[in-house]
C-alpha cells in the first residue's frame, strides 16, 4: 500500500510542477487554472499520507504570505496544509498505529489553557470581537506546527532528521527565489510576480529593499534563514558525516549569509552573533580547530568580496547613495527611521495594556486603541502581554523556558553526537529566535511552532540520566 502510494504522490506532483512550468510560460487564465489542477491533486494524494503531508505542511509553513479565499474567509496555506495533515494523520492512526496514544505534553495544556483563557478575555471585551476570535483561531492553526512535529516521536521517531532536513532544504529553496527576485528586480526594475506576493519587501516607506521569501515580512524570513544558518554551523563544526551534502555546503552558508544581509533585519544580526556563543561553549575548542579556521576564513573572505556589490546594490534599489551604510551607522538607534517607529508603537500598546494589566485588553484589540498604521505591536512578548494580559503572559513564558530549559538540559547528557549536534543547533536558533521577536510578532507564525517543536522532541529523544543509568551496558 505504502508503494502504491508513493507512486501515486511522485506521479500526481511531477504532472503538476509540469503542469505549472508550462503555465507560466502562457496566459494568466491558464496559470489560474493549473494551480487548481495542483491543489486538487494535492486534494486527491495528501490525505493518504502523513509523511507526505507533514512534508508539504513545512513548506507551506514557509509561506504565510499567501492566502486563499474559502467560503468568504482568506485562509493562510499553512492552516490549509494543517487540516490535510490532521486528516491524513487520523487515517494513519487507524491503518498502521498500534500504540497508545499520545499523552498531553506541558506546552500543548499550557497553550490549550492559554487559547480558552484569550477566547474568554476577547468575549468580554466588545472591541474588535470578530478580529480577535479569528486571532486566536490563527494562533491554534499555528500552533499545530509543535503538535505535528511532537508526534513524530510517537508515528515516525525515526525519521525526524529527515523532517529537519526538509525544514533545512525549504529555508534554502526560500533563499534562491528570493535572491533571485532581487537580482531581478535590480536588472529589470519589475518585481517578479508581482509586488503583493512577490518575495521582496519595499519598507514601511517605500524607501529601500529586502528579502521576505514566501514570508509576510523580511523579519520572518531573516529569522528562518538565521535558525537555519546557526543549525549548519552547529553540525559543520561538530563534523558529522550521516547527512546530505549540502548541510556543510559552504556555498549553502555564505547563500543564506547574504540572504540575511539583504533580509535587513538587524535583531538577527546581533541575535546571530549572540548565540554563536552557544555552539563555542558546547564546542569550546573544536570550533578553533585548523580546519575551522580556515573554512572560517574563507567564508568571510567571500562575503566581503560580495558585500560592496551588495552595498552598492542595495543603495542603487533604495535610490538614495550611502544608504546601507547609514543604517549600519544606525544599528542601535532608536530615534529616527523604524526604531523610532517601534519605539512609538511600544509606547502606545504599553499605554493601552495599562488599562487593564493584570487579565489583558483582548486578542488583537490594539485597533482600537489607534493603531491604524499597521494595526499589529512590533514585539512578541508585549503584544502577548497587551492582549492577555500578566497572566497569559506568564503561560506563554512558562512554555517557551520548559522547551528551552529542557533542551539545553539535553544536551548537557546527551552522548550520541550526531543528535547532541542537531539538538545544539536547534536550540540555538530557538534563542536567535526568542531574541528576534522582540522586533517583530512570531507567535501567530507556524514556523516558529515547528522550530519550537523539534527542540521538544529532539530533547525529549534524550534519555534521561535515571534511564541511562537503568540501561543495560554492552
Amino acid at each position: 500500500m505504502e508503494r502504491i502510494l508513493d507512486s501515486k504522490f511522485y506521479t500526481y506532483l511531477l504532472l503538476s510542477i509540469v503542469s505549472l512550468l508550462i503555465g507560466i510560460l502562457s496566459t494568466q487564465f491558464n496559470v489560474m487554472f493549473l494551480v487548481g489542477i495542483l491543489v486538487l491533486t494535492l486534494v486527491i494524494t495528501l490525505p493518504f499520507s502523513w509523511k507526505y503531508s507533514l512534508y508539504v505542511f513545512l513548506f507551506a509553513a514557509s509561506c504565510n504570505l499567501f492566502k486563499i479565499n474559502m467560503f468568504g474567509l482568506n485562509a493562510r496555506v499553512d492552516m490549509i496544509a494543517s487540516i490535510f495533515c490532521i486528516i491524513a494523520l487520523i487515517q494513519h492512526i487507524f491503518r498502521r498505529y498500534d500504540k497508545k496514544l499520545p499523552r498531553l505534553n506541558l506546552p500543548i495544556i499550557i497553550m490549550i489553557l492559554y487559547l480558552l483563557y484569550a477566547l474568554v478575555i476577547s468575549i468580554k471585551t466588545p472591541v474588535f470581537k470578530s478580529d480577535s476570535l479569528a486571532g486566536i483561531f490563527q494562533l491554534a492553526f499555528a500552533f499545530m506546527g509543535f503538535v505535528f512535529i511532537y508526534l513524530i516521536s510517537y508515528v515516525d521517531p525515526a525519521r525526524i532528521y529527515k523532517y529537519i532536513h526538509v525544514y533545512i532544504g525549504v529555508c534554502i529553496i526560500q533563499t534562491i527565489y528570493a535572491l533571485a527576485s532581487y537580482f531581478y528586480y535590480s536588472s529589470t526594475g519589475i518585481f517578479l510576480f508581482g509586488k503583493k506576493y512577490g518575495a521582496l519587501h519595499t519598507g514601511q516607506w517605500q524607501t529601500s529593499i529586502s528579502l521576505r521569501g514566501g514570508l509576510f515580512e523580511p523579519n520572518l524570513f531573516s529569522i528562518y534563514a538565521g535558525c537555519v544558518l546557526l543549525l549548519l554551523i552547529t553540525l559543520f563544526v561538530a563534523k558529522i558525516k550521516d547527512k546530505p551534502f549540502f548541510l556543510t555546503s559552504i556555498p549553502v552558508m555564505i547563500l543564506l549569509l547574504v540572504g540575511i544581509t539583504l533580509g535587513w533585519t538587524r535583531s538577527v544580526w546581533i541575535g546571530i552573533v549572540l548565540c554563536l556563543s552557544i555552539i563555542i561553549f558546547v564546542y569550546k575548542l573544536r570550533l578553533f580547530s585548523p580546519r575551522n579556521v580556515i573554512i572560517l576564513f574563507l567564508i568571510t573572505g567571500a562575503f566581503l568580496l560580495i558585500f560592496p556589490y551588495l552595498s552598492s546594490s542595495f543603495d542603487q534599489l533604495s535610490g538614495t547613495d550611502g544608504m546601507f551604510s547609514m543604517k549600519l551607522d544606525t544599528l542601535f538607534d532608536s530615534d529616527s527611521g523604524t526604531g523610532s517607529y517601534r519605539v512609538h508603537n511600544l509606547e502606545l500598546a504599553l499605554y493601552d495594556w495599562g488599562k487593564d494589566p493584570i487579565w489583558g485588553r483582548g486578542y488583537f484589540s490594539i485597533k482600537a486603541a489607534g493603531m491604524d498604521t499597521i494595526p499589529w505591536i512590533l514585539n512578541t512578548f508585549v503584544a502577548i502581554l497587551h492582549d492577555t494580559g500578566i497572566i497569559g503572559l506568564t503561560m506563554i513564558v512558562i512554555l517557551m523556558l520548559h522547551v528551552l530549559l529542557k533542551g539545553f538540559a539535553a544536551i548537557w547528557r546527551c552522548k550520541d553526537q550526531k543528535h547532541k549536534a542537531y539538538l545544539t543547533g536547534m536550540v540555538a536558533g530557538m534563542v536567535l529566535s526568542i531574541f528576534a521577536y522582540n522586533f517583530t510578532p512570531g507567535h501567530t507564525l507556524a514556523m516558529c511552532w515547528v522550530h519550537i517543536g523539534f527542540v521538544y522532541v529532539l530533547a525529549k529523544m534524550v534519555p534521561s540520566e535515571k534511564k541511562a543509568l537503568e540501561a543495560p551496558s554492552n
